[in-house]
Formats: structure tokens, C-alpha cells, sequence
């Protein structure tokens, strides 16, 4: 029932001057409650943006009339300072990594996979030393 309804909302003929505001608000009223409650969302408010067009208009004529270009933009803010990572935060942030990789590289626990990371560091620590001396592509 409520599809013919629907149906026939848009079959009306609509004056020249109807918006698709109106469409939608004769749709929305014929609609059942829980979807007419989707299309009863505030509209954007129609705040009156210059588009490129007036822009381009409003640069060229200053340029004309003698003005100057565009009006000057404000200087950005300056930028915050950097933030310390305390040593409490850096070892949580760190844990909390582990705990995520463990599983992915089949490691029981955060604990396992350190001990598995340590022993392969000193595994590769002459490859390692090599490579940061020597250079990565370096005929050795």
C-alpha cells in the first residue's frame, strides 16, 4: 500500500519552481514511520558559499580595479610542540605490539616471541654489522 503511495508522490506533476526538498518531503510522508525517520534528517544549512566561478570573477576584477590579488589569507598557527613518550607509555605501546605479532607469527606469548627475536638478532648481528658498515650493496 504504502509503495503505491510512494509511487504516486512522484508521479504528481509538480510545478516548475518545486525542489527536491519538496520531492523528498511529499516522499517521506508517504512513507511508513521507520523509514521516513531516514529521510527526516536536517538539510545542510544553506549558507551562501562563493563558488570557483565568483572567485575567479572577484580575483580578476580587484586585479582590474587596481586592489590587488586575493585579500591576504592569516599566518597558520605555529606548530606544537613535540610530545615526550615517558618510558611507563613507550613499554606499554611496546607490550601491547608484542602481543599483537605473537599470534600472527604462531609465538605462544609476548614473552616467547622476544626470546625468538633476541636469539635471531644475535644470529644476524655480524650480517647486520656488515651491511650497516659496508653498505647494503656492496660486493663483500
Amino acid at each position: 500500500m504504502w509503495l503505491l503511495s510512494l509511487l504516486a508522490a512522484f508521479s504528481l506533476p509538480s510545478p516548475p519552481a518545486a525542489s527536491r526538498r519538496q520531492l523528498l518531503s511529499r516522499a517521506a510522508a508517504s512513507l511508513p514511520a521507520p523509514a521516513a525517520l531516514a529521510f527526516a534528517a536536517e538539510a545542510p544549512s544553506s549558507v551562501r558559499v562563493k563558488g570557483a566561478a565568483e572567485m575567479d570573477l572577484e580575483f580578476y576584477a580587484r586585479g582590474l580595479l587596481g586592489s590587488g590579488g586575493a585579500p591576504r589569507s592569516a599566518p597558520p598557527p605555529p606548530p606544537l610542540a613535540a610530545r615526550q613518550l615517558d618510558a611507563a607509555l613507550a613499554k606499554r605501546l611496546l607490550d601491547a605490539a608484542a602481543a599483537g605479532i605473537a599470534p600472527s607469527v604462531s609465538a605462544p606469548s609476548a614473552a616467547t616471541l622476544r626470546q625468538a627475536a633476541g636469539a635471531r638478532r644475535q644470529a644476524l648481528a655480524i650480517e647486520y654489522d656488515r651491511a650497516l658498515f659496508a653498505g647494503a650493496f656492496s660486493a663483500a
